[in-house]
């Protein structure tokens, strides 16, 4: 006879007696005898097994030995959760009750509204961006949670695409969600929708948007048709800028932006509140750096608006008017003939705002025949020759210094204190 049915079908109290005598080991390879016999009759065995033992195991770890048993002829866990507790707390032994009723799943979404807004607060925004596609009723209970978003950077590259975000919350790390589609554009376009939730939760104020659209091939190949391939991006990213509801315009302070060409530069700031927007940085895409042609891009309020702009890209026809009203410039030039030096010095030393100035050039700087241009400086004690000073006649107590440097100049106000050394 199977050991297994001959156990069966002994009555409990000889099955208890039968297992005091024997130890851990020996009841687990009774177990696993079990498995012929349907699983009510192996269930109501093993939770008897469970009883028996000295440290009773915990549902969750006792529901694993159960289905190593049964292997695929396992029950779920909500229905061996039932009968766990049933028996082995209530002492309950009936297993032949119809429980399909008690074991209906319930839903998150049919908690109290109280209870999952509740819980709404405590999940990061990676959370959010999963649970919104879960459901309707889940998408505009989170849609309706205001904007903790501080900063959005957005990663296009060739091997997928990256959303990192960052939350005013502490108690929310940096969120890193990735998007690993079969293609770059499927990848992109879910992004672009998670994009536009964040854009349109209520009281959006973001201090940062970083924007990077970036292939493998460094070269612009018309052939392959990258230059309209980025640009196609730029406008998507665009379409979902212009989106925001309640406001044509959306509060940055900072734009970060790796592009190749002016257009793209114009998919993006004509979204960003002029005068909110104060910090504009445009990088390279490319280890070499390339012109970016700015024409279009200085007849904007957000240009002409903002206070600081850095720059590792060669600005065309750099010109000191376009850069008057930034408080801090950091750029990088072909290069810098000294009478646009003088130019710049006298635009900046008319600023009462002006802080700051780093002018990069490819090429040597002309600083022995400076002062020709530049005309006489304020005396130091004792003379310096990579400094010069000029006065500044809205600040007393300030000076203008500019620190000379082969392929580098530093323009900044300063204190009457640094001309002595």
């Amino acid at each position: 006879m199977d050991s297994s049915n001959f156990l069966s079908n002994l009555p409990d109290v000889v099955l208890k007696e039968i297992l005091k005598k024997l130890d851990v080991r020996e009841i687990q390879v009774l177990r696993k005898k079990m498995r012929i016999l349907q699983y009510k009759l192996v269930l109501h065995q093993f939770l008897i097994y469970e009883s028996m033992l000295i440290r009773k195991t915990p549902v969750f770890k006792s529901y694993l030995q159960f289905c190593e048993i049964l292997k695929d002829q396992s029950i779920d866990y909500r229905e061996f959760e039932f009968w766990y507790y049933r028996f082995i707390v209530g002492g309950n032994s009936n297993f032949d009750e119809d429980v399909s009723q008690d074991l209906q799943k319930v839903q998150f979404s049919d908690l109290p509204v109280q209870i999952v807004d509740r819980v709404l607060d405590k999940l990061g925004i990676r959370t959010h961006l999963r649970l919104r596609k879960v459901c309707k009723s889940l998408r505009q209970m989170v849609d309706q949670k205001p904007s903790t978003t501080k900063s959005i950077n957005l990663m296009i590259e060739d091997y997928g695409t990256t959303m990192v975000i960052e939350s005013y919350s502490h108690l929310e790390p940096e969120q890193w969600v990735q998007y690993a589609n079969n293609t770059v554009e499927e990848g992109a376009k879910r992004a672009l929708l998670d994009m536009k939730y964040l854009l349109n939760r209520p009281k959006l104020k973001i201090e940062s948007l970083k924007i990077s659209v970036k292939f493998s091939c460094h070269t612009v190949d018309e052939k392959r048709g990258e230059t309209q391939k980025r640009l196609g991006y730029y406008r998507a990213i665009g379409e979902v800028l212009s989106t925001v509801q309640n406001s044509p315009t959306i509060d940055v302070k900072q734009l970060e932006i790796y592009t190749k060409h002016q257009d793209e530069l114009l998919c993006i700031l004509p979204y960003l509140t002029s005068g909110i927007l104060e910090e504009i940085d445009i990088r390279s895409v490319k280890i070499n750096k390339i012109r970016l042609a700015t024409s279009k891009i200085l007849k904007l309020d957000q240009w002409k608006m903002a206070k600081s702009l850095k720059s590792d890209r060669f600005i065309c026809k750099f010109s000191a008017e376009n850069l008057a009203n930034f408080d801090r410039l950091k750029i990088h030039v072909p290069e810098l003939p000294l009478e646009k030096l003088r130019d710049l010095r006298d635009v900046l030393q008319a600023s009462p705002t002006f802080r700051y100035c780093q002018l990069d050039s490819s090429k040597k700087i002309d600083i022995e025949n400076i002062d020709r241009f530049l005309g006489i400086d304020i005396p130091q004690d004792p003379p310096t020759p990579d400094y010069r000073y000029y006065p500044l006649e809205h600040l007393d107590e300030r000076v203008f210094e500019i620190g000379l440097m082969e392929k580098s100049i530093r323009i900044k106000t300063t204190r009457k204190t640094s001309l002595l050394r």
